[in-house]
């Protein structure tokens, strides 16, 4: 009788062990169809020739697999083996090594990576010198622009621009928005300028652009080799890291776009890692000190690390107040060694009297808006307009005298020293822009309260899993009000979902896709059509989703006061 039983589990055994696998097929299969259609994608390709939705539906049946893969491995958890967490890492160098050599999709962000790298090289400072100015001369004078250089500056950068073999030549007439300097962290620089040491000089421009990708990715498997340390650490399943390793979002964004946001991401996971360790050891303050440097370092490649920090400053206070302040310190040190170079550049520029290239990471803040809607919907009934002027969006509802009430008002309270340049449409819009992203942060700031609150109260046994769901929420949400929800932007967040209690969040790694369907509609001449509908079905379900689910969550709580904050 136990014979039939023992052949009936050694039978599931070997069909269970090859669900990973064949979803692995089912991976590579649609990624070498993306990696076809990318050719489709040259900077070159004219726009209508681009497959634009061919390439999203790929991704989303991607998606729905890594989906279904995920799932299984949250399921079976406990019953995976070592030969499925090597199924799970070897596919995913695979997934990368097949994207690495595609064209970059619908992505030119890479071109001021590589001219980053060279700046630095040749100049030892990316941020002194705009992009635009070693090419404008070629411009007829009417197209040029004013930096404010003199006659012996101008010769210098036209001369280190003819020296430069054709693949840079071609990179730095294809950096977007130009006319700023780098909006990049000095980390990030670091690695850029490291990258361009290791490139040959007369390399084509599609072997820097794979060079600058291969640097990129290792940073991403880096995430992944972290998340499984921080999954042993919590004695849950490395399997897990799958959440990162397969996701077809990280896939598109760094093997094939090739975002620099793994390098701070790596950093970042690095920093939480530790963070725990420091929690679960009581021998020593090492471990603290190094979350510390790491998280410093991941602030110091993009500034978003920044925002999970009031969380990590409880975590470490709550274990040791004076070590935590040690540990604080550290941390600081740290961040504001590493972005001295790229703020202190903002103050030279105002020092100039403004007439050299804007430094890009002042632009950014100043108005950078894509792709949003919580905060779209805000500042869209802020704007001020002309008198019979209403702008015709569905959402718009605010008349025009409360408009200019509220920013009038804002305006009195809040100074800005570029006022006097602007015409007073052109105030009222950067003072409603201004306005909106403070009402962010304010909420972002009760949200962080809200999980500090929880971080403190918790027993000492759950702090790290609290930890971690309340940095995953609370990044989720700093991108949800932000006006830049770039899709490669929630990669901040998906490392940490595997640790949320609500799993709601997986769904916004498949819908920020819908992203790149902009793209098709910019083409068409129907880009509005875009920005003012699709934003709400692309993060409405979502929102829609984790109002519901938190109800359930609080009825369940209400009438179980004993269930464990995870069921």
């Amino acid at each position: 009788m136990n014979q039939p039983n023992g052949n009936e589990n050694s039978t599931s055994r070997f069909i269970y062990g090859l669900i990973l696998p064949i979803a692995g097929v089912l991976i590579l299969w649609t990624l070498l169809r993306i990696a076809d259609l990318s050719d489709s994608f040259a900077y070159e390709t004219e726009f209508k020739d681009r497959p634009v939705v061919p390439m999203f539906k790929e991704f989303i049946f991607a998606s729905a697999v890594w989906i279904a893969a995920s799932a299984w491995v949250f399921f079976r958890r406990k019953a995976l083996s070592t030969l499925d967490l090597w199924v799970v890492f070897l596919f995913a160098v695979v997934f990368r090594v097949t994207l690495i050599p595609t064209n970059p999709i619908l992505e030119i962000d890479l071109y001021r990576y590589i001219w980053d790298g060279k700046a630095t090289i040749a100049t030892g400072n990316p941020y002194e010198i705009a992009p635009r100015e070693f090419v404008q001369w070629r411009y007829a004078p009417e197209h040029q622009m004013n930096f404010g250089r003199t006659e012996q500056q101008l010769q210098d950068i036209k001369t280190f621009y003819e020296l430069q073999g054709e693949g840079t030549r071609l990179i730095v007439e294809r950096v977007h928005y130009g006319h700023f300097t780098s909006p990049y962290p000095p980390v990030s620089q670091a690695v850029f300028a490291a990258t361009e040491l290791f490139t040959p000089h007369d390399a084509s421009l599609q072997r820097q652009v794979q060079i600058m990708k291969v640097v990129l990715v290792l940073f991403d498997l880096g995430v992944g080799l972290g998340l499984m340390l921080l999954l042993g650490q919590l004695k849950l399943p490395r399997h897990l890291a799958i959440g990162w390793l397969w996701c077809p979002l990280v896939l598109k964004e760094f093997a094939n776009g090739g975002h620099l946001d793994s390098i701070a991401i790596f950093f970042c996971v690095l920093g939480l890692y530790f963070a725990v360790r420091y929690w679960q050891r009581s021998d020593s303050i090492r471990d603290g000190l190094l979350s510390a440097v790491w998280l410093g370092c991941g602030i110091g490649a993009k500034i978003f690390p920044l925002f999970i920090v009031p969380l990590w400053a409880l975590l470490v206070l709550r274990k040791n107040l004076g070590q935590g302040i040690a540990c604080i310190v550290a941390l600081i040190v740290t961040s504001a060694a590493l972005l001295y170079p790229m703020i202190s550049q903002v103050q030279v520029w105002k020092d100039a009297g403004k007439v050299n290239a804007k430094p890009g990471i002042l632009a950014f803040a100043e108005g950078w808006e894509m792709n949003d809607m919580l905060f779209m919907t805000v500042v869209e009934n802020l704007k001020p307009y002309k008198e019979g002027d209403k702008p015709d969006i569905w959402f718009s509802v605010l008349d025009l005298d409360r408009r200019n009430q509220i920013v009038d008002w804002f305006m009195k309270i809040s100074p800005d020293p570029d006022r006097d340049r602007l015409d007073i449409m052109e105030q009222k819009r950067r003072a409603a822009f201004k306005l909106t992203r403070m009402l962010g942060l304010g909420i972002f700031a009760l949200i962080l309260i809200v999980y500090g609150i929880e971080l403190l109260r918790s027993a000492t046994e759950s702090v790290p899993m609290v930890f971690l769901n309340a940095c995953c929420v609370s990044l989720a949400w700093f991108w949800f009000l932000s006006p830049t929800q770039n899709p490669w932007y929630w990669c901040w967040a998906l490392p940490l979902i595997i640790f949320a209690r609500s799993k709601t969040w997986f769904l916004v790694c498949v819908l920020a896709l819908v992203y790149y369907l902009r793209f098709q509609y910019d083409y068409d001449g129907k880009v509005a059509e875009f920005d003012f509908y699709v934003p709400f079905w692309e993060f409405g379900p979502v929102l829609w989703l984790l109002v519901i689910e938190s109800g359930f969550r609080f009825l369940n709580s209400r009438i179980r006061p004993d269930a464990p904050e995870n069921a």
